[in-house]
């Protein structure tokens, strides 16, 4: 523990040299990682509210949910609360939203089984006509009306979003970002910025982007994609030490929870947190 105290000392006290000093000690630093390791609670029911905001349009949401005696598919979805945009008794123009995809169904509610491997696979849409730009973000809440509480939902299960719409990063912790910004910042909406729309014609059955929420099948961290924290995932995150740009890889966290275009000694702890865990591993729950 004094080697791994010292090295992380060290770490803080140098400039652009930090790099070649953690790659040079990774291996220290993985086993302090290790013993710096919680368990995690068994799994739990929990269900997530997904709203996509395009600027200041009225959106649709989408809602994923687990619990204990679901299976994979219609359980808590009726086929009414298929997302129809043929049907003339709703006018979708100026309007934004999500819905969750499965063979053939575009889904405004999903529901699988807790213990369910499946991601829930999500599309944005909107519908109109944009002249210059859009902002766009989605909010996340954990039912219909209330804010999440990041100890309440989904038990100790990770809950991870993964877009092509993001600006910086490949993923966000949900529940890191709500933690963030209900305790610690006071906000009433979590959310995640993502790209801007730009000019064009956009149609409710064309949609612009991908999310794919993973509850319990992955860790922020688990940068190889294998289910697990581990050596390869920090060689990864120590090959993208200190760029900048989007998309990286080992972009996982920033000062306000959420990724912000450079690796530095704020990623870090996503991967000491989730180090040596797997989500195949009995012990990790």
């Amino acid at each position: 523990m004094k080697k791994l105290e010292k090295l992380v000392n060290g770490i803080r006290g140098v400039g652009k040299r930090s790099w070649k000093f953690v790659k040079d000690n990774a291996t220290y630093l993985a086993f302090g990682t290790a013993l710096v390791l919680g368990g995690q609670s068994a799994k739990a029911d929990g269900g997530l509210r997904i709203v996509n905001r395009v600027g200041d349009t009225e959106p649709s949401f989408c809602f994923v949910q687990q619990y204990d005696g679901a299976t994979d598919g219609y359980d808590g979805a009726p086929k009414d609360m298929n997302i129809d945009f043929n049907d003339p008794d709703v006018d979708w123009s100026g309007m934004s939203g999500a819905y969750s995809v499965i063979p053939g169904h575009n889904l405004q509610y999903e529901t699988v089984a807790n213990n369910s491997k499946k991601p829930f696979n999500v599309k944005l849409f909107y519908h109109g006509n944009i002249v210059g730009h859009m902002s766009n973000r989605l909010v996340f809440f954990d039912d219909i009306e209330d804010p999440c509480d990041p100890n309440a939902f989904f038990g100790k299960k990770p809950v991870i979003l993964e877009s092509d719409r993001l600006p910086s990063g490949t993923s966000v912790d949900i529940k890191k970002l709500i933690e963030y910004e209900m305790i610690k910042n006071g906000g009433y909406e979590p959310n995640v910025p993502l790209i801007n729309l730009v000019a064009g014609t956009y149609l409710d059955i064309s949609p612009y982007g991908n999310a794919t929420v993973k509850i319990g099948t992955t860790f922020l961290g688990d940068l190889s994609c294998d289910g697990k924290v581990d050596f390869h995932d920090m060689k990864l995150f120590l090959n993208d030490w200190l760029k900048s740009g989007p998309g990286l890889r080992g972009d996982i966290s920033g000062p306000n929870g959420k990724p912000n275009g450079i690796v530095t000694f704020i990623d870090y702890p996503a991967i000491a947190e989730n180090y040596r865990k797997d989500i195949n591993d009995s012990n990790t729950w």
